[in-house]
């Protein structure tokens, strides 16, 4: 797991924990929670390990109000028949 604190560029605190291929970032009272596994995002035993980990670190922070779990997925584009 991989800590950072800092200020955003609005002064606003902010945080990031890395923890595999999930990476948590605190900005405010927000927690955005991404999944990095390009370029499809699959999933196994690891991966939800390492979220849960994450949604455990924004539990467990009084400052966190809310939090987002981020996935973007790549698709291909469809042929045309």
């Amino acid at each position: 797991m991989h800590h950072r604190n800092g200020v955003a560029h609005n002064g606003t605190a902010m945080s990031e924990v890395t923890i595999g291929d999930v990476s948590m970032t605190r900005t405010g009272h927000t927690a955005i929670v991404e999944m990095h596994r390009p370029p499809h995002n699959y999933f196994d035993v690891g991966l939800l390990q390492n979220l849960v980990e994450a949604f455990a670190i924004c539990d467990a922070d009084a400052h966190v109000s809310a939090s987002v779990a981020f996935f973007l997925r790549a698709y291909a584009p469809r042929p045309t028949a």
